[in-house]
């Protein structure tokens, strides 16, 4: 006799016959084919997820980014198929972020090299008058000498501004801080760009909160940012304009404002 359990329809003690028993092992062996062919259907998706993951991989270390596999299971094959899809993402974002960096080098230094050209053909014109005689009354010898150097002076305010801006680009700016009432330098650069304004026929209010508490900053690079935004904007300001210069405090910070009635920026320039 053998003992088997209930589910096979045979009560404890009831022997099994041929049939039985033949039925049981056909039953065995099916559920080892069904295990054997899920099994196997199972090994070959994972395999050929597995090797699709790896042919992205290699994709992305030969600079190939913009692929998605996009997965839609919710197992852990799927979850690192996403995993791999923001890596891509990041690494493309990276790649599109220093060629950008790039493009404004090469662009800053075109302008560069345009802007060092005008006072060196300033500088060679006066010295070549001065060498081959041209000039030759005494004043204008003198005048011709202050002006070589006024402009050897204006070439190496460039050069400084070039080393400044490399400095900038490497995060390795030396800044001086020190407690500066940040009214009193936007008041400063409009009292000193009133003359130009006045020439361009532009008028130049200032706006501030004499109130505002002095606070630590490089006094001397923040009067010439604001100086600078000044400048531009009454150069693209028309006759008639207005250009403000405002300071103001929102909480913890302070804010400068230079707004104009000019054309603006363009978009693409922004």
């Amino acid at each position: 006799d053998l003992v088997v359990i209930d589910r096979y329809g045979i009560r404890s003690g009831q022997s099994l016959d041929g049939h039985d028993l033949r039925l049981l092992v056909a039953l065995i062996g099916f559920s080892g084919l069904v295990a054997f062919a899920f099994n196997g259907w199972v090994a070959s998706r994972v395999t050929a997820q597995v090797t699709v993951q790896r042919q992205r991989i290699r994709a992305m270390a030969q600079g190939d980014y913009m692929t998605r596999l996009s997965p839609t299971g919710i197992d852990e094959i799927s979850m690192q198929a996403r995993d791999l899809d923001d890596l891509a993402q990041l690494l493309q974002a990276a790649v599109e972020a220093r060629e950008r960096l790039d493009r404004e080098r090469r662009d800053l230094t075109v302008a560069i090299s345009h802007d060092l050209r005008t006072p060196l053909g300033s500088i060679r014109a006066m010295a070549e008058a001065l060498t081959d005689g041209v000039v030759g009354a005494l004043a204008e010898v003198e005048r011709y000498h202050s002006a070589i150097r006024a402009e050897v002076e204006r070439l190496a305010r460039m050069v400084d501004d070039f080393f400044q801006v490399s400095q900038i680009d490497a995060g390795s700016l030396p800044l001086q801080q020190r407690p500066v009432a940040l009214h009193e330098i936007a008041a400063e650069v409009t009292d000193a760009m009133q003359a130009r304004a006045l020439a361009a026929g532009v008028t130049l209010p200032l706006n501030v909160d004499s109130s505002l508490p002095p606070i630590l900053l490089d006094g001397a690079l923040v009067e010439r940012a604001v100086g600078n935004l000044v400048a531009n904007a009454i150069q693209h300001t028309p006759d008639g304009g207005r250009v403000t210069v405002a300071v103001a405090r929102s909480g913890d910070v302070h804010r400068v404002a230079v707004t104009d009635t000019g054309s603006g920026i363009a978009r693409a320039d922004l």
